[in-house]
């Protein structure tokens, strides 16, 4: 028996295939926005002392949630494959949006024996069935000071943006990022931003660093003496794709996991000395937005094909059933 469908039949079937693919790939995306950053660590420096707070707001909801820690003079080491975690934190719970949050002083944690050394503490937080995207990105650390001697690779660079008096226009947008010196892309902070701002790049090794700008269309960077233009990549993503572009630079040195400041002042110019440059979508905060818009489209464009295959299916079945 052969059953030929109406044609409300066949725009309903065809509406509905289409939301499904775009609530797939809207899925997809909140997946890849979470990557990098399920469990976060408040404060992410201190001494022994410090009360921190671990949470998440990424995790499965209505979920047990088990914390535990470890130690390490290394950073690296909890990628080695044969670190511990020895110290039980606590358990915690998700709600129904996903969220938890536990709070412990450092010295209080059973099983570690802290305070001697600067070095890292790694919390890890588990649950029972966890998503692929959870278990890449349920560790972090928090960088331990003893006797205000930070640990190697706890290096930050706090960086201000500011607008010169007199622009007309208010909160011009832009792009900050970050690389070792000479090394690669340049890792975009955030996607785009509203100048002027401030952000802090931390957990930096020693050695010299990079910190770009791209200053918003007709804008320039005022010329201090201390900047560069260099061309080079700035992605959201490593590896990714994109050309090469003029970016303003300055170079900054941390020492012996030092704290360092830089400033750039961008000023309203009839002739900017940079454009915006094409971004790649990754997994930072402007990526994914831009990715969601990519997959929104790509919906709109799977719905209007749907929706003319089942008309012309339509048209040739006709507007009639049999049983």
């Amino acid at each position: 028996m052969h059953r030929r469908f109406s044609r409300p039949s066949l725009l309903a079937f065809s509406i509905g295939l289409a939301a499904l693919l775009m609530a797939a790939a809207l899925a997809g995306v909140q997946q890849a926005d979470g990557k990098g950053r399920a469990v976060f660590v408040e404060p992410a420096i201190g001494d022994v002392e410090t009360i921190v707070e671990v949470s998440s707001k990424d995790w499965p909801a209505n979920t047990a949630v088990e914390i535990l820690a470890g130690f390490s003079l290394d950073q690296s080491a909890v990628h080695s494959g044969k670190f511990e975690f020895v110290g039980r934190v606590g358990e915690s719970r998700s709600d129904e949006d996903g969220e938890w949050s536990i709070e412990v002083t450092l010295s209080d944690i059973d099983g570690l024996s802290l305070g001697e050394d600067p070095g890292f503490v790694f919390f890890k937080a588990t649950s029972d069935n966890l998503p692929g995207y959870i278990e890449l990105a349920n560790v972090t650390d928090f960088a331990l000071e003893v006797d205000g001697q930070r640990p190697s690779g706890s290096g930050e660079i706090n960086t201000m943006v500011s607008v010169a008096a007199g622009a007309a226009r208010q909160e011009p947008h832009g792009f900050v990022g970050w690389r070792r010196a000479g090394q690669g892309e340049f890792r975009i902070w955030r996607g785009i931003l509203p100048f002027p701002y401030e952000v802090t790049f931390d957990r930096l090794a020693d050695g010299e660093w990079e910190i770009a700008i791209v200053p918003p269309n007709g804008f320039s960077v005022v010329d201090d003496g201390e900047i560069e233009i260099v061309e080079a990549k700035l992605c959201s993503a490593p590896g990714c794709e994109v050309k090469r572009k003029p970016l303003v630079i300055k170079k900054v040195q941390i020492t012996t996991a030092s704290v360092e400041s830089v400033f750039f002042t961008v000023r309203e110019d009839d002739e900017p000395m940079v454009f915006l440059p094409s971004v790649e979508a990754g997994t930072d905060g402007g990526g994914a937005s831009n990715l969601l818009i990519l997959w929104v489209l790509l919906g709109i464009g799977v719905l209007s094909v749907i929706l003319t295959l089942g008309y012309r299916t339509w048209r040739k079945v006709g507007p009639r059933a049999d049983n």
